[in-house]
C-alpha cells in the first residue's frame, strides 16, 4: 500500500505507543488503521464499480480527476490500470476486459460487483468520490507547504514565502468549504 494520511488523533496514539510504550493505545491504533483502510478501499472500489458500467463518457470524467497512482491498494491499482488502458483504446466491453485479467483481479471485481456501493445516482457518486480525492490532494499539498515553510530553508525568499502562505490560506479555505 502507498503512503496515506492518517487523522491526527491516530498519529497521537501511534506516538504514545512507540515513543512512550503505552500499550493501552494498541486497540485505538488498530481500530483507527482499520477505519482508514476500509475508507480507502470503499472509495477505490466505488470508482471501480462505476467504471464497470462500461460508460466511456463516465470514464473520461473519472480519468480527468482520478489518476491510476491515486489508487493506494496495489490490487485496485492493477485493475484500474488495465481498465484505463482498455477504455483508452475505446474498448468498453467489460467481459472482454475481465478476460484479460488474472484470477485474483477477477475475484476482486466479483466482490466489488457483489457489494452495494449505492450507485443509484451515478453523478452524485462520481462527484462524492472526486471530491474525496480532491480533498486528499489539498490536504497533502497543505502538509507539503507547512513542511517547506517550517524547514527554515534559506533558499526560500520572501516572495516565495508569501506565495506559499497565500496558497496555504486558499487551501485551508477550500478544504473548510468541502462537505
Amino acid at each position: 500500500m502507498k503512503m496515506v494520511q492518517i487523522p491526527e488523533s491516530l498519529f497521537v496514539e501511534l506516538m504514545k505507543y512507540h515513543v512512550l510504550g503505552i500499550e493501552d493505545s494498541l486497540p485505538k491504533i488498530k481500530s483507527g488503521l482499520e477505519e482508514k483502510y476500509e475508507a480507502i478501499m470503499k472509495r477505490e472500489n466505488t470508482v471501480l464499480a462505476i467504471l464497470l458500467t462500461g460508460d466511456l463518457g463516465i470514464f473520461q470524467i473519472i480519468k480527468q480527476n482520478i489518476k491510476i497512482d491515486d489508487f493506494k491498494d496495489e490490487l485496485n491499482n492493477q485493475i484500474a490500470k488495465k481498465m484505463y488502458e482498455e477504455f483508452e483504446k475505446g474498448n468498453s466491453n467489460i467481459n472482454a476486459i475481465l478476460d484479460k485479467m488474472n484470477e485474483e483481479e477477477q475475484n476482486h471485481i466479483t466482490e466489488i460487483l457483489a457489494d452495494d456501493y449505492e450507485l443509484d445516482d451515478i453523478e452524485k457518486a462520481i462527484d462524492d468520490v472526486m471530491q474525496s480525492y480532491e480533498k486528499e490532494r489539498l490536504v497533502n499539498r497543505k502538509i507539503e507547504i507547512i513542511e517547506k515553510l517550517e524547514s527554515n530553508n534559506e533558499t526560500i525568499d520572501q516572495e516565495e514565502k508569501n506565495k506559499l502562505e497565500k496558497e496555504l490560506t486558499d487551501i485551508i479555505i477550500r478544504v473548510a468549504k468541502m462537505k
